[in-house]
Formats: C-alpha cells, sequence, structure tokens
C-alpha cells in the first residue's frame, strides 16, 4: 500500500503568505515528493468579510434653522467604490434609506475589499466623493440624515 503524502497546514500558510507578500502570481514548490502549485487570480476582486467601523460626526448647522446631519468618514486609506464590480448597481444611492449594518460602500486597500457599513439607521443625504476616488482617513464619504 502506497503512503500517503501530506503537507502541514502551516506550511501551506506560509507559501501563501510568501505569494502575497512579494506580490506573485504563482509559487510551485516540491519538498519530500510532494509538490504545491498556489496560484493567484486578479480577475474578480474578493469581498472580504470586514466591516469597519464608521462613527458618525454630526456636522453643525450653518445659521439657524437648519437641521443637522451626519457624516459618514472613510475608516481607513485607499479607494472608494459605490459597488462590488462595474457592472453591478451601486450600493446607495440618494434618497435611500439604509439600515444598521447594511453595506454602503466598498474601500480597497491593499488588494483587499473591506466593506463599509452604516452603523445606525440614516437616510443618504449625499454622497460626497466619486466611484474610483482615494480617499484619505477619516475623509468624508456620505451626508446622512438619522432616521430612527
Amino acid at each position: 500500500m502506497a503512503e500517503k503524502k501530506v503537507i502541514d497546514l502551516e506550511v501551506l500558510m506560509e507559501i501563501i503568505k510568501i505569494l502575497k507578500d512579494n506580490d506573485l502570481s504563482e509559487i510551485c514548490i516540491e519538498q519530500n515528493g510532494v509538490k504545491i502549485k498556489v496560484k493567484q487570480e486578479y480577475a474578480q476582486p474578493v469581498s472580504i468579510a470586514h466591516h469597519a467601523v464608521v462613527p458618525a460626526v454630526h456636522e453643525e448647522a450653518v445659521g439657524s434653522g437648519k437641521e443637522k446631519l451626519d457624516i459618514i468618514s472613510a475608516p481607513l486609506v485607499g479607494t472608494f467604490y459605490r459597488s462590488p464590480s462595474p457592472d453591478v448597481e451601486p450600493y446607495v444611492e440618494v434618497g435611500d434609506e439604509v439600515e444598521a449594518g447594511q453595506v454602503l460602500c466598498i474601500i480597497e486597500a491593499m488588494k483587499m475589499m473591506n466593506e463599509i457599513t452604516a452603523d445606525f439607521d440614516c437616510e443618504i443625504v449625499e454622497i460626497l466623493v466619486k466611484n474610483g476616488q482615494q480617499v484619505e482617513y477619516n475623509t468624508p464619504l456620505f451626508r446622512v440624515r438619522p432616521t430612527s
């Protein structure tokens, strides 16, 4: 009976880390009769289940009689995207009412897609950045009106 050859999970994770750290598309390693080939595809970005906590900042209204709106800002540096891919409708539009936990946009940082979610129920009053625009930490993304 032939001996079954197995690879240690830690070794596999280290190979994947080398692939990502060096921005390689493919790596092939053979050791002790075991051959491993790891290939990284770039066709579609992967959405990571990372939900950034974005505290809203109250914006003081100019003049009297105007309501106060909240600003949802970028929790990290990256590229702002309104939808998960170019051929899909944006997550939100001006006038949409969203619930706490609903995805508002994606910020891509280091090839990781970070979903930015609402931390309270609100109405989108204004989208302050353009699709594909680079944003810095704390860049205002949305002007919103709390609904609850």
